[in-house]
């Protein structure tokens, strides 16, 4: 199926593709980041190249700051300040912080602000996060608060809605294994890969024993994220969990159901504390997809296995995600404090760790665990293509590969990583 739309190479002349109704056109497009600078669209059915952007070099030398919507739009931060967009037509450069009387009140901080922009998926939408930011030692330990929001926009910056406004506080936590005192982190959205279709996720801190207490008493934070789901009547809100160590990956449309990782909580000098696990979760169950100690009973080394990245497939019943680790297959691996020497279990981490990284993919059952369709050593996941085909890079070059058939299509497209890959579902 070919490119159903026009896509213009910035500075040079028109890339034309015949127009297709919407019914026609392809629900996936894959994007890759491709010398001097540009964003190149490829069509998955066979790999050829349907059109091309031409991108900021700050987007070029890190692709993670791109965004891409089903519609063909882009979005980056360039810092200094700046955001680049890309309409489906024209490129235009937006301030961060733009200036109008509805968000006047924190443009005026701007070395305290902090700004956060993600591209909605419907062609015409961004969507931004404005508060202060905690990190700024000049406003101190009081109980003053500051305005937080989330608004919608047009692509232009013009305020449409407020999903959300509260009050942001100061906010210290203490550090682990110590009563060091910490600025909370700062609030911050998600989506998947930037892009709010019909749902984003809210983290925010807030402070469970106020600084200002006597020098004896350690201060301690309540770290929690917030579902916003597109409703009949605006937008729902739903806490769905208390943050401690954990990371979202992904999640499904409505954000009924998400994939998290249980980060490693080992400091001071040791990064193997715990046991790395990830998670397939929604509101009332969990699936352990990955738990790194049972799986490769490293407890005893510094060497920690994780999860780098993972991705829902259409549907919901499969899940692919990207092991890596903290040492390579010819590391020195220490023994863990609390470790003891163990030559069969170091010859086996030894074995896992020349597999990597390795994609993983998982189909997930209602009410049982995780079953293991195939593995793929050497490789990492860049998403899925299909509800059975994934997309990873191996050796550098992309490939599409059927996780039911085993049958590969090689593309031939080179990455630096799989930064540079991006599959936009419309």
């Amino acid at each position: 199926m070919k490119w159903p739309r026009t896509l213009r190479v910035l500075g040079t002349a028109a890339l034309i593709a015949c127009p297709l109704p919407a019914a026609a056109r392809p629900d996936v497009t894959l994007w890759v980041v491709q010398p001097p600078g540009e964003l190149v669209a490829f069509d998955l059915s066979d790999f050829s190249r349907v059109g091309g952007v031409r991108i900021p070099p700050a987007a070029f030398n890190d692709p993670h700051r791109l965004a891409v919507n089903g519609a063909s739009q882009i979005l980056t931060e360039l810092g200094d300040g700046q955001l680049w967009i890309w309409d489906g037509s024209s490129a235009a450069t937006l301030p961060s912080v733009p200036r109008s009387p509805r968000v006047e009140a924190t443009a005026g901080r701007p070395s305290a602000s902090i700004w956060q922009w993600l591209i909605g998926d419907d062609g015409s939408s961004l969507y931004s996060l404005d508060g202060t930011s905690r990190q700024d030692q000049e406003f101190g330990i009081d109980t003053a608060t500051t305005p937080l929001h989330v608004r919608e926009t047009d692509l232009a910056q013009r305020v449409r809605s407020t999903v959300f406004a509260g009050l942001s506080g100061a906010c210290q936590d203490h550090a682990m294994l110590s009563d060091l005192r910490v600025p909370c982190p700062d609030p911050q959205l998600w989506a998947p890969g930037g892009v709010v279709r019909d749902f984003f996720v809210l983290f925010q801190c807030e402070q469970l024993v106020y600084p200002g207490f006597s020098d004896g008493m350690v201060p301690s934070a309540d770290c929690h994220l917030t579902l916003w789901a597109r409703a009949a009547r605006g937008w729902k809100p739903t806490e769905i969990g208390n943050r401690g160590s954990w990371t979202l990956l992904d999640a499904i449309a409505g954000g009924t159901s998400w994939i998290q990782a249980d980060e490693d909580d080992g400091c001071c000098g040791h990064e193997n504390g715990s046991s790395n696990q990830t998670v397939f979760a929604n509101t009332d169950t969990s699936v352990v997809l990955f738990d790194e100690w049972p799986r490769f009973n490293n407890q005893s080394y510094e060497v920690s296995f994780f999860t780098a990245n993972a991705r829902i497939a259409p549907g919901s019943r499969r899940v692919a995600f990207t092991v890596h680790a903290t040492a390579g297959a010819a590391s020195e691996l220490r023994e863990s404090s609390e470790g003891h020497s163990d030559s069969l279990a170091l010859a086996g981490i030894r074995r896992s760790l020349a597999e990597l990284p390795l994609v993983e993919i998982d189909e997930v059952h209602s009410g049982l665990g995780p079953v293991q369709l195939l593995l793929l050593p050497h490789a990492e996941l860049v998403g899925w293509a299909s509800a059975s085909e994934v997309v990873v890079v191996e050796h550098g070059r992309l490939v599409a590969i059927d996780v039911l058939t085993r049958r590969r299509r090689e593309s031939g497209i080179s990455v630096r990583s799989t930064a540079d890959a991006f599959l936009a579902w419309r």
